[in-house]
């Protein structure tokens, strides 16, 4: 997947899918590892950051960010 792809798949996602893709980048870069769909995962949770501003809407990455800093075992379903 390109960046261009990644950026496209992120705007049309619903926030719940959202919220899930950010977890997932967290719980990757936690665990040393590096692609989200052949795309850094530190890069893809940086755009993921971008849509949510885009959306007005901070508070969601916010939210996935503590939820998976206060329970690190999400990371085990993601």
């Amino acid at each position: 997947m390109t960046i261009a792809e990644l950026q496209q798949a992120l705007e049309d996602m619903s926030e719940q899918e959202l919220s899930r893709f950010i977890k997932r980048c967290l719980c990757y870069a936690m665990f040393g590892q590096n692609k989200i769909h052949d795309v850094d995962a530190n890069i893809a949770r940086d755009m993921a950051y971008v849509e949510c501003a885009r959306r007005d809407n901070e508070r969601l990455y916010d939210m996935a960010c503590e939820m998976v800093n206060k329970n690190p075992n999400i990371c085990d379903a993601a």
